[in-house]
């Protein structure tokens, strides 16, 4: 979840440097440049995004959470809620199998 929200940052400048760039006559080849970058930027964020909806999961699994809870992140501040039961202690062995801290 840090690197995406680290790659958000990274695109975001990017794009920006690219307006920054952009001559009256088009992007120019700065702009261009920045704007290609930026878009790679995008597709390696799109990239994660699955994984890091697995490992959300399989952490939810672990302090025995069903994977629904995972739909609080489209909550408003809900992303609060998700990361509290993230850091709670694994439990015992549960539903979803045994402890992984064993």
């Amino acid at each position: 979840m840090l690197f995406q929200i680290c790659l958000y940052f990274v695109g975001i400048v990017i794009m920006s440097l690219s307006a920054a760039f952009q001559s009256d006559s088009g992007l120019g080849i700065v702009g261009g440049l920045f704007l290609l970058v930026g878009g790679l930027f995008l597709l390696a964020t799109l990239a994660c995004v699955p994984a890091s909806i697995c490992a959300q999961i399989r952490r939810l699994h672990d302090v025995g959470k069903p994977s629904v809870y995972w739909f609080i992140n489209l909550v408003p501040f809900g992303g609060l809620v998700l990361l509290y039961f993230c850091v709670l202690p694994s439990v015992a062995d549960n539903e979803f199998g045994e402890c992984p801290c064993k």
